[in-house]
């Protein structure tokens, strides 16, 4: 029984109580409810649905028979419809025990079955919860079995059996008493759809047992990993169509897909651009500029938004001025600024009226809703390259990197990641950037100072001469090697004299100059790197390839053509954010990378991998499980 029928039942009877007893001789008397009841009554219409539990439970306590299980059954629903207090629970708990102790009769028995799986599921005991519900709901009212199997939805997502979930919502649309409930079950199973990512709803797909469910599950996964373009996705619809003709589906979700897909290509209005173009960034503002320009014109001209650029010279408090003077001017999207300590007076901020696509990141804990963060990350490259490694079955690492901020922040991201995924840091050696010799920190790295220190040590003890060999230790599998290009072709030939030549080596960007030039880079064959795919040549949809752009790029801008890559990234970003963030996962196949939000509003970067061959930086081929690994890895 809901608890609109509930009171509905109440109320009159205690409204006929009052009349029989005034017309009752020698003398009227009026009964009223208790003062509790009342209470219960009052806070329920007011939606304090907890409050109004306790005092029901309590007023059942001073009853007997049918009434004190209505009552007792109504408290309990009011006071498990949320998370209760541990209190509350005990209470909970007190007053099934005394409903349970004598069978009930339907539809009490019913109830007390929703209601037990609800204390269950609140106690953290989905399978109790699930062994309580009743599988056959032949004969019970349609409003009690929709409860049932509302419940049961609650318990498998909670037992995370996402094939159970769509097949109980497609019992339940049996059970609605109109198409409004129907709707309204299809929507709220589309909202749980959504929440899953492409690949896991590619596996449930494969095991659904029938063509509804599996239709259900290829529509969610269609709209989780499709570009996001109206002729792709409607390609991927045609498709959809001819493998489930006449789908529940098809007649609400893919008219609301097409307008979601042709809404993704609407700029905002009026786009503000906020870069240094003065002072010592001002060759990178520039780069940064003439990529989103590049973008900027591959738009059709009626879909082009209004574009203004606004000079924030290089002190970062001038950033949020000429924010707010962007805002007076009417813009609608803000991109910038780039320098890091401007992005953190705006991480800071507590309200952003316009939102912002700044273009760099800073670690804070709680930014501000509207702001985005987008950068050429280096934490990013040095965690995928843990991936890797581990991907790669190498699970002790030795780590070269320079004695600076950069050093340490890969450094530590590197070894966190590394550490998570089940490898460990043997030795950290940290060099000096300006040196040419290494040799001190790939030797005490490597072991070969402990494998000469044995050797003097034998000597001592046979008295005469030994011919000796220096040994690296053994149980190193894999180098991380951090480093500029000059500093890694110096590192490389010289971890390569040091007997570490059979190890595999692994290392960020940095270590590449952007530019092919195979006679300086050949002391890098060998060295395995994560890269932006434009530096790779790779084809990306709607973007040029570098050749092309290259004509229309400055000689400066030329030079720096992951900056290039960042602007045009951020340009394509602008009309996809909000999209992105309510979809953690699901992302955009940039010029630098596959780029995906997380729930902070964080763009991050999947890369590509590349080796050097005879000086040239060279695509991998990578193993299914790394290529597979998605966004989730770097999370």
């Amino acid at each position: 029984m809901t608890r609109s029928a509930l009171l509905s039942r109440l109320l009159p009877a205690l409204a006929l109580t009052a009349v029989l007893a005034a017309c009752a001789p020698p003398e009227p008397r009026i009964v009223v409810p208790p003062a509790d009841l009342t209470e219960a009554q009052s806070l329920e219409l007011s939606g304090e649905l907890q409050e109004a539990g306790r005092l029901y439970l309590a007023h059942a306590q001073r009853l007997r028979g049918e009434e004190r299980i209505q009552f007792t059954l109504h408290g309990l629903e009011l006071l498990l419809s949320d998370r209760p207090e541990p209190e509350d629970l005990d209470l909970a708990e007190t007053a099934y025990a005394d409903l349970t102790r004598q069978p009930l009769p339907e539809p009490a028995s019913t109830r007390a079955a929703v209601a037990g799986a609800r204390l269950a599921i609140w106690s953290d005991d989905p399978w109790r919860a699930l062994s309580l519900l009743p599988t056959d709901l032949e004969g019970r009212p349609a409003p009690l079995a929709r409860q049932v199997l509302e419940t049961r939805v609650l318990v498998l997502s909670l037992m995370d059996d996402w094939l159970g979930v769509v097949q109980t919502h497609i019992t339940l649309e049996r059970w609605q008493d109109d198409y409004q409930g129907i709707a309204a079950n299809r929507e709220a199973l589309w909202t749980r759809l959504l929440e899953q990512d492409r690949d896991r709803l590619a596996r449930f797909e494969a095991e659904a047992p029938d063509r509804i469910t599996a239709g259900w599950l290829a529509l969610a996964r269609v709209a989780r990993g499709t570009a996001p373009r109206p002729a792709a996705l409607e390609t991927a619809l045609e498709d959809w169509m001819l493998a489930f003709p006449n789908h529940p589906a098809t007649g609400d979700f893919l008219p609301r897909l097409r307008r979601e897909w042709a809404d993704l290509g609407r700029y905002p209005d009026r786009i503000a651009v906020l870069l240094p173009m003065t002072g010592r960034l001002a060759a990178v503002s520039t780069a940064v500029y003439e990529g989103m320009l590049a973008a900027y014109y591959r738009l059709p001209a009626e879909d082009r938004p209004s574009l203004r650029l606004y000079d924030t010279g290089e002190q970062a408090e001038a950033a949020w001025t000429v924010y707010h003077q962007a805002v007076q001017d009417g813009a609608t999207l803000v991109i910038g600024p780039l320098d890091r300590r401007a992005v953190e007076l705006f991480a800071t901020s507590d309200h952003l009226p316009v939102p912002m696509l700044a273009l760099n990141q800073v670690d804070w804990d709680n930014p501000p809703e509207r702001l985005f963060q987008f950068g050429l990350n280096p934490e990013d490259e040095a965690r995928q390259v843990a991936e890797y490694a581990a991907m790669e079955g190498h699970l002790h690492a030795l780590i070269l990197a320079p004695r600076n901020e950069l050093g340490e922040r890969l450094g530590t991201s590197f070894t966190e990641r590394f550490l998570e995924l089940g490898g460990l840091v043997l030795s950290a050696q940290f060099y000096a950037p300006q040196a040419t010799d290494y040799a001190p920190s790939i030797t005490q790295g490597l072991g070969l100072n402990d494998s000469q220190g044995r050797h003097r040590q034998l000597q001592n003890i046979v008295r005469r001469n030994l011919e000796f060999e220096p040994r690296r230790r053994q149980d190193l599998d894999v180098v991380f090697m951090v480093g500029t290009p000059r500093e890694a072709r110096l590192l490389a030939p010289q971890l390569r004299f040091h007997r570490a030549g059979d190890l595999p080596v692994l290392s960020t960007s940095h270590a590449y100059s952007g530019h092919r030039d195979a006679q300086a880079d050949a002391d890098l064959d060998g060295l395995i790197l994560a890269e932006i795919p434009w530096l790779l040549d790779a084809s990306i949809e709607a973007s040029p390839t570098r050749a092309a752009l290259a004509p229309d790029l400055s000689p400066g801008s030329r030079q720096l053509p992951r900056l290039v890559a960042l602007g045009h990234d951020a340009m394509r970003l602008a009309p996809l954010l909000n999209h992105l963030h309510q979809r953690p996962g699901e992302g955009l196949d940039g010029m630098t990378g596959r780029l995906y939000l997380d729930e902070a509003g964080r763009v991050h970067r999947q890369l590509h991998w590349a080796v050097f061959r005879r000086g040239v930086l060279s695509p991998m081929v990578l193993t299914p499980p790394l290529a597979e690994a998605g966004p989730q890895a770097s999370r």
